[in-house]
């Protein structure tokens, strides 16, 4: 039986990327996984991500394990979208147009997928 699958190439979501209507973040924080909205900037195959300050530190900080969720859509034909999966580095430089109150951090990628519904297909042998 065939397959089919809605998995592309995260260059094929790159308007996506480049002006996401949402964007989140997943940590952990204890023994809980936790997840909040985040500013989102995509600057040449690198992601980064503005987090408010609470407390006296930032909702995460370097070196953190983190999976950032961008999507869009609202009917099953137009949602689409990306997650990456990676480590937390400070972001140097800050992005262009980075909000100064936002504290920034680039992900370092472990791995990334995109997808987009409206490109379902029969899926080749190896599932994309």
């Amino acid at each position: 039986m065939a397959r089919a699958t809605r998995r592309v190439e995260p260059d094929d979501v790159r308007d996506l990327l480049a002006a996401p209507p949402r964007a989140n973040l997943a940590f952990r924080r204890g023994d809980t996984v936790e997840a909040a909205p985040v500013a989102f900037r995509h600057d040449d195959e690198r992601y980064y991500v503005g987090v408010p300050r609470v407390g006296v530190g930032a909702l995460v900080g370097p070196g953190e394990v983190v999976k950032l969720v961008i999507d869009d859509g609202v009917w099953f034909f137009d949602l689409r979208g990306a997650w990456v999966r990676g480590r937390t580095v400070p972001a140097r430089p800050v992005p262009d147009g980075a909000a100064a109150s936002l504290v920034w951090y680039e992900i370092v990628p472990d791995k990334t997928v995109a997808w987009d519904y409206g490109t379902l297909r029969t899926a080749d042998d190896r599932g994309r």
